[in-house]
């Protein structure tokens, strides 16, 4: 049975299944030509979901706290809400992620990291003691990640520029060879492809 992609967008929001929407296949180096544009931030709907099959996170950063996580609300994952509910670690983080033609950056969220950290035998509700350590099981395995680009607002000098946000993540089995329908590419100019991560 196939696992769902669940949707894994910024704290406060509805989460709802993605497994069953339409996604246009692509590769890393095609979402980052659609977000590098020298011309200003295209803009893009968010029913426009991009899948890429398959990805190896390469990292991870720590947060100013030297963390991956948040203190927050366990129904809504904000820091501060008005539901009185539970606290959990929360997650909120630009990751790095490398198929075989580029790597590129992405935002994911509280939604994302659980199944990332379940998957590795995490307690996702649970500080990790040894981020390291977690990372490495991390990049051992292979995701596909589904992820809507949206625009980031003009900041002081810097312009308003696009964006990408992992909506939703499922770990890739090590059968897995191809997806039967060929990606959606576009001929990057003066793209230079990424490195596949070592592991």
């Amino acid at each position: 049975m196939a696992v769902p992609h669940i949707l894994s967008m910024r704290p406060g929001t509805e989460r709802t299944t993605f497994g069953d929407k339409p996604a246009l296949l692509v590769s890393a180096s095609t979402v980052a030509q659609l977000i590098f544009n020298s011309s200003g931030p295209r803009k893009f709907s968010p029913d426009d979901i991009w899948e890429l099959p398959w990805v190896s996170i390469v990292d991870i950063p720590l947060n100013s706290e030297n963390s991956w996580h948040y203190d927050g609300c366990k129904q809504c994952f904000k820091k501060q809400c008005d539901h009185h509910a539970e606290r959990r670690c929360c997650y909120v983080a630009e990751i790095s992620v490398a198929d075989h033609t580029a790597a590129i950056e992405m935002k994911v969220f509280t939604a994302t990291i659980d199944v990332m950290l379940t998957a590795i035998g995490y307690d996702p509700l649970e500080p990790i003691s040894d981020h390291q350590k977690a990372l490495d099981a991390i990049r051992c395995k292979n995701w596909s990640m589904r992820c809507v680009i949206v625009e980031d607002a003009a900041y002081q000098s810097r312009p308003a520029r696009n964006s990408l946000q992992v909506v939703s993540v499922k770990e890739r089995s090590s059968s897995f060879v191809g997806t039967p329908r060929p990606l959606f590419a576009m001929q990057a100019e003066n793209f230079r492809p990424g490195l596949y991560p070592c592991m």
